[in-house]
């Protein structure tokens, strides 16, 4: 069961805590929503779908225009004359076999799409805001981290040095020590350049960041608190994937598209009518008007229209595969992610526990190596196990984060 609550309990002591003027998850996603470049161009899509919707509504109606002409023409006594008109002129398609209709249906279905493109984006925006918020944090949790073990480090060749003068301790011991403080400061330096990184990443899913410094990231509202899914509500919710829907509506599309080039086989029908003013070499001016039924049917084209339609029939059986081969993938998927967030999850306790015991036990081997009763090489590995447990439960929580946004994906769950 992937209980959401139950993460509070065994996250580490270190993170940092937040306030009232800290960078949030709830401002990542309010800025996601607002700034990321691939989700405002699938948003600038469904209006464009929708325009073009109307487009297809509009080839119902009549169409009015202002037509002029102007002819010079030698008559049989080789005199030249002229012929002029101006006026409107009304254009409408009354019958096209159902072409109209089948179009204005996929234009719909187009727009649909559109809209579902928008709720997947959305789905794929939050995993990688997610995966990009986690590393974040990890990067931040790492430098706090990678200080203390410097300053932990540096104490250790204080004391090993004493030793050393004293001659209580090895050269090599105090030597070591000095190894190890030289290798914290450079874990701290690599924890710097992991922090630009990460900024960059995270800017990358928002389109611009409006933060200076990762220091500024809080973790308050970004770990669960409530609501749990079992696998079974899990694959119910995934059933609704904004990937499923959007095959879904590609065949719904494919089937207008059968319409659509079928209605090439029935004539056409359409009215134009003319309403205004010519003049003429020798008449003047005068009212003119003229009304003119068109009907046109393809008698032979070489077998375009059949070979169209069999196409459209293809493509439709072609989309009934994608679907099915997606719905396939998803019930796949969510069941691998499901899998590796309860593992993910027990990893991160087994953590927690393992910095308690690597704490506790070189804090011990810590106090009997200043008593004397213990050599430094154990005293050295004790601490190298906390340090290690350290970074392991930083990896560990990171981990546990980014599977569950993995899970999310999966179920087709997007920002709120």
């Amino acid at each position: 069961m992937l209980r959401k609550h139950s993460i509070l309990a065994v996250l580490p002591l270190f993170l940092a805590a937040s306030n009232a003027f800290a960078w949030s998850w709830k401002d990542a996603v309010n800025q996601a929503k607002d700034r990321n470049p691939t989700l405002q161009a699938q948003r600038q899509n469904e209006q464009v779908t929708h325009l073009r919707y109307q487009d297809a509504k509009a080839l119902r109606l009549p169409r009015l225009s202002i037509q002029g002409t102007f002819q010079e023409y030698e008559n049989r006594n080789r005199e030249f004359q002229y012929r002029a008109y101006a006026g409107p002129r009304l254009q409408w398609l009354l019958f096209q076999g159902g072409k109209i209709s089948s179009g204005i249906d996929r234009a719909e279905v187009v727009e649909k799409q559109a809209e579902v493109t928008v709720d997947a984006t959305n789905v794929a925006t939050n995993y990688k805001l997610r995966q990009a918020f986690a590393q974040a944090l990890y990067a931040k949790n790492f430098l706090d981290l990678t200080h203390r073990i410097e300053k932990q480090r540096q104490d250790n060749v204080k004391l090993t040095e004493i030793q050393y003068q004293s001659g209580l301790e090895y050269k090599w011991v105090y030597l070591s020590s000095m190894v190890q403080w030289k290798q914290a400061q450079l874990d701290v330096t690599q924890a710097e350049m992991n922090k630009t990184t990460a900024l960059k990443d995270l800017e990358n899913v928002l389109g611009k960041l409006t933060i200076q410094s990762i220091e500024e990231i809080s973790d308050a509202d970004f770990y669960p608190t409530d609501t749990e899914y079992t696998i079974e509500q899990a694959a119910k919710l995934a059933e609704k994937h904004p990937n499923i829907k959007l095959r879904e509506l590609r065949m719904e599309e494919m089937k207008h598209g059968i319409d659509y080039v079928r209605a090439d086989r029935y004539p056409g029908l359409g009215l134009q009518g003319d309403f205004g003013i010519m003049t003429q070499s020798d008449y003047g001016v005068f009212p003119f008007w003229t009304v003119t039924l068109g009907l046109s049917m393809p008698i032979f084209e070489g077998g375009r229209i059949n070979r169209n339609i069999v196409v459209a029939k293809t493509q439709l059986a072609q989309r009934s595969f994608e679907l099915e081969q997606s719905i396939l993938d998803i019930k796949a998927e969510l069941q691998r992610d499901y899998q590796n967030f309860f593992i993910n999850k027990q990893k991160l306790e087994i953590s927690r526990l393992d910095v308690e015991a690597s704490k506790d036990r070189a804090k011990v081997v810590g106090n009997k190596y200043r008593a004397g009763v213990t050599p430094y090489l154990d005293w050295e590995k004790s601490q190298d196990g906390w340090v290690n447990a350290e970074i392991g439960l930083l990896v560990s929580i990171r981990e546990y984060q980014i599977s569950r946004a993995k899970l999310e994906e999966s179920m087709g769950l997007g920002m709120e």
